[in-house]
């Protein structure tokens, strides 16, 4: 699945390679969606400081392993004003990849809490 195809579409995007980039990433709370360089969706997340959330991802080998997709390129996200707004956004992102690809991006395990 493409960022494309998410609705809505996180707007941001940031690179997802270096611990420099990570300095760019926002200290807010939002969902995420990590994605390959030509934007297939990986893993979709959510986090009260995106910033942080993506410090632990880099130092996971797990999201650094290559996919069908390819590997971690970019960090795409949505700022959410209000945090209780975190669980319905990631949650249904990920209700669409079901829909469209049948199963959970291949970095995710489980769905989010409702």
């Amino acid at each position: 699945m493409k960022i494309s195809q998410l609705n809505p579409a996180p707007l941001q995007r940031i690179q997802f390679n270096g611990w420099q980039q990570r300095i760019s990433a926002p200290r807010e709370p939002g969902c995420y969606v990590i994605a390959s360089f030509i934007d297939e969706v990986l893993y979709i997340g959510q986090s009260v400081n995106i910033a942080n959330r993506m410090k632990n991802h880099l130092v996971d080998d797990c999201k650094r392993q290559r996919t069908a997709g390819g590997v971690a390129h970019w960090l795409y996200y949505t700022i959410c004003d209000r945090e209780k707004d975190l669980n319905a956004l990631e949650r249904g992102w990920i209700l669409q990849h079901l829909s469209h690809e049948g199963k959970y991006p291949p970095f995710n395990k489980v769905m989010p809490p409702t």
